[in-house]
Parts: structure tokens; C-alpha cells; sequence
């Protein structure tokens, strides 16, 4: 009998080729460290360490049969793997990857597994709703800013896990700045003229990431006496309007590319963001920035150069004179080794691997 093993949980194949912000994090992270987990519950089949399982929807949101529906339907197929897995071992550390369904599923069947189960949520948003029962039965969440958990303090009155805020994390042999020349050079090869002006925008078309706004925002810009271009990065919407490029989605790799020849990122976000990887990834890339207030996007940007915060995110006319505010201050060059040091991926692997052991 295996004296420890530890378990990854997700509801999307890991590793994946999925363009997102923690599903390329933990990917690379798989790929870096192939024997940190020696289970991977997921819908994914390729791999020695994984097993796959798939989380189903809610036949029915009745509350009288919710639990049970939970259990023999949305993650049957994570509970029986984990019960077998739980007859080979002493200890088992499981890490839920942001899913509410199943850590609840496995946290209200914890005392029935045949060892001794340690549970860990990996929190991706930023407010967390859990009810009391199932946050007594989890060990330990993981936080990606300080001030998610303190919002998680202030909504409830018991909360008893073990926390441990770690951050995130971007690869900077990826998002780095282009020096000078380099910059202007690229921006000629991509199609664009030297002295373009250009505005990324890099999310998908829900509304709560701001495109509606965004849109309104171009038609402002471009009535300005400047020479603008715009590129949108991520939306499968056509923006027919002047000076818009829609590149629709690419891998992080071209996203690196665009950002880079980019003079602004604006983050129209209109949630409550758990901490908003694209505008680190601007950022790294030695952008302006241009960016809601919502979430935890106060801690992300906290101490940095070249951001402008816009506190009524809801209000166009705000991004506008923030655009323009901008326009006039001067670009704080930053250099790939600054850049590096910016919420490194390096750091955060590190974190999450203690955080776990």
C-alpha cells in the first residue's frame, strides 16, 4: 500500500491546448512536473498518470434531489475513481482546480473514502461562495490575491480552512518586452506603419469582459487626431469599424506577439475579476495599461508603472480621458529582466508546489 498520493482535479482535459488563463498556467505546470501529481482526474485519456473522468450537468436544480443528483450524476465518475484510489493508499492530498460542483461532491463524501483525505480548493475568481458545511470539510484554499480572501473573511462569519495566498504567475520566455527598434521593426512586419498608435483589447465576447464598452470606446478614439489602430484578440465577433483588426483566437505564443507591438492594453472587465492574467501578460510586455478597478485587479497592478486605473468602468467617457491621460504621460521603458521579475511563473510554480506539500 502506497503510504501518500496526490491527486489533481479538473473539469477540462488536462494538459489542454485550450486558450485560457489557468488551464495554460496548469498545463505548463503538468508538463514541467510530470510526477508532482501521480493522479490527474480529468476528461483527458493520453498519459500514464491520468484517469479520465468527465463531470456531467444537473439533471435537475431541485433541492430536495440536488445532493444526490450531485453525487450519482455530475461527478459520479471523479467519485468512483478517487474511492478506488483511496483503497490503495494511507493518505491522499487532492487539489480541486476551481470548480464548486465537485469539491462540494467530494468534500460531502470525504469521510467516506478508505484513507485519510486532504482537501484543497485552488480558488481561480474572486468571491467565494461556499456554504459553511462544505468550507469545514476543506484544508486548505489556495487565494490568487490577498484581497479575494479578505473579501472571503468579510462574507462569512465562520471560515475555518487553512489559506494560503500564491499568486499567479506568467511565463516570461513568452511575454517579455521588444527593446527600441525591435518594436518598431516588428510592428512594420505585422502590417502596421511605424507610427501607428496601437490599442489591444484580448478577452471573449461574454459580456462581463467589456466588449460592448470597448466597441463604444473605438468610435471616441477614433474621432481623436491620432493615428490609431485597433486589434481584438480572443471575441469570434466581427468588429466592423474603422481602424479594427480582429484577430479572433490564437495561442498564447501569437497573443505574445500582438501584445508586444502594442502601445495600449485596455482590460474593460466589468466583474469581479480573480486577478486577470491577459493584463499581466500586457504588462510584462511593457505596455500601457488601461485597466477597470474590479476584483483583485487593485493587488495585480499594485507598485507597477505604466497603469492607468479606471474607477467607473461602466462609463465610456472614463476610458476615454484615462486613454488620453495616458496618451500624454510618457512610456516608463521597462526591460526584459524588470519585466521577468513581474509576477514570474517560476515563483508561483514554487508556491503552489509548497502550498500543496
Amino acid at each position: 500500500m502506497l503510504k501518500e498520493t496526490r491527486i489533481l482535479i479538473s473539469n477540462i482535459g488536462l494538459p489542454s491546448n485550450i486558450i485560457g488563463s489557468w488551464s495554460t498556467r496548469l498545463s505548463k505546470f503538468i508538463t514541467s512536473n510530470p510526477d508532482f501529481f501521480d493522479y490527474i482526474l480529468s476528461p483527458e485519456k493520453e498519459g500514464t498518470n491520468n484517469i479520465f473522468c468527465q463531470k456531467k450537468k444537473f439533471i435537475t436544480w431541485n433541492k430536495k434531489v440536488r445532493n444526490l443528483n450531485l453525487k450519482h450524476w455530475v461527478a459520479k465518475d471523479y467519485l468512483i475513481a478517487i474511492s478506488n484510489l483511496s483503497k490503495k493508499t494511507k493518505k491522499m492530498t487532492i487539489v480541486v482546480l476551481d470548480d464548486t460542483h465537485l469539491l462540494e461532491a467530494i468534500a460531502l463524501e470525504k469521510n467516506k473514502f478508505k484513507c485519510e483525505i486532504k482537501l484543497i480548493f485552488s480558488f481561480h475568481g474572486f468571491r467565494l461562495n461556499l456554504s459553511e458545511l462544505i468550507l469545514n470539510k476543506i484544508d486548505k484554499i489556495l487565494f490568487l490575491t490577498d484581497l479575494s480572501y479578505r473579501d472571503a473573511l468579510k462574507k462569512n462569519q465562520t471560515f475555518t480552512p487553512e489559506v494560503e495566498v500564491i499568486g499567479n504567475g506568467v511565463d516570461s520566455l513568452i511575454f517579455y518586452p521588444l527593446q527600441g527598434v525591435n518594436k518598431s521593426e516588428q510592428k512594420h512586419k505585422m502590417g502596421f506603419n511605424f507610427n501607428d498608435q496601437i490599442i489591444c483589447w484580448m478577452s471573449n465576447s461574454r459580456r462581463k469582459k467589456g466588449l460592448h464598452i470597448f466597441i463604444k470606446i473605438i468610435d471616441e478614439i477614433n474621432k481623436l487626431n491620432i493615428p490609431v489602430k485597433f486589434i481584438i484578440i480572443g471575441s469570434n465577433l466581427e468588429i466592423n469599424k474603422k481602424n479594427v483588426f480582429n484577430i479572433g483566437r490564437i495561442s498564447n505564443h501569437e497573443m505574445a506577439k500582438y501584445l508586444q507591438i502594442s502601445d495600449y492594453y485596455f482590460f474593460t472587465s466589468l466583474c469581479q475579476e480573480g486577478f486577470g492574467l491577459s493584463l499581466l501578460e500586457s504588462i510584462k510586455c511593457g505596455v500601457k495599461v488601461i485597466t477597470s478597478k474590479n476584483g483583485g485587479i487593485p493587488e495585480v497592478v499594485m507598485g507597477l508603472d505604466n497603469i492607468t486605473v479606471v474607477k467607473k468602468p461602466n462609463i465610456v467617457k472614463e476610458w476615454v480621458n484615462a486613454f488620453k491621460k495616458s496618451y500624454k504621460e510618457d512610456l516608463k521603458k521597462l526591460s526584459i529582466e524588470q519585466a521577468s521579475k513581474i509576477w514570474s511563473y517560476k515563483d508561483w510554480d514554487e508556491k503552489f508546489k509548497k502550498s500543496i506539500l
